[in-house]
């Protein structure tokens, strides 16, 4: 049987944790619930699941003070698809095809101020990151493929449709660098043809065609 993922911080105390900047960036994927963990701190799984140590793998550090305890049955992608959220369809290197958000015209703020009504920016922070994104890689010519701001908007976009996080997503390896334009375009355009192909820092910067550039 399949078990949620789980993060522990050895150094957050359950009544401490919700909210708590070592929990912040798994958010997207929750609900969490919180409970102490037999070792010490606190350890974070979906809402409802009994934890049981045992139907996981050693823990990895995702950062100082978080660990991911990765389930030894790992649930497949297919089955962690959350409501709503519709976008388009990219299929990956490896085959299987993703539903991915449109992030630049989803979610965003309206404004009910007098003399101000409209809509304004993004109030997600996968709207936020892939709009700054898409400016500065109109500005800068591409986006290097290791840049963390990437992976996180690719998490964030693929986290939008399917419930996982960055680690759930290295244990299914079902990314690849030649799926980095094909999102890219799905969350800034909508389709996931509208990127030219990253080359040699190529660099298209008109609204229907922009390229990462990556190398």
């Amino acid at each position: 049987m399949s078990q949620s993922p789980a993060y522990w911080s050895p150094v957050v105390e359950a009544s401490e944790a919700k909210g708590h900047p070592l929990f912040a960036s798994i958010q997207h994927a929750g609900p969490w619930q919180y409970q102490q963990h037999p070792d010490g701190g606190t350890v974070a799984t979906w809402l409802g699941e009994v934890f049981d140590p045992s139907a996981y793998a050693v823990p990895r550090q995702v950062f100082e003070s978080l660990c991911y305890l990765a389930p030894k049955q790992m649930v497949h992608i297919h089955d962690l698809v959350l409501p709503g959220n519709p976008g388009a369809d990219v299929t990956l290197a490896c085959g299987i095809t993703l539903t991915i958000p449109v992030a630049t015209v989803a979610h965003r703020q309206m404004r009910l101020g007098r003399g101000n009504v409209g809509l304004g920016d993004p109030v997600t922070e996968y709207g936020r990151l892939a709009c700054r994104m898409l400016e500065e890689a109109k500005r800068d010519g591409g986006v290097p493929n290791d840049s963390p701001d990437l992976l996180r908007l690719i998490e964030l976009a693929i986290g939008q449709r399917y419930r996982v996080t960055s680690e759930m997503l290295d244990d299914m390896a079902i990314i690849s660098a030649d799926d980095i334009d094909p999102i890219l375009a799905c969350a800034w355009m909508g389709d996931p043809k509208a990127l030219a192909p990253a080359s040699a820092g190529e660099f298209n910067a008109s609204p229907s065609c922009v390229s990462t550039g990556a190398k």
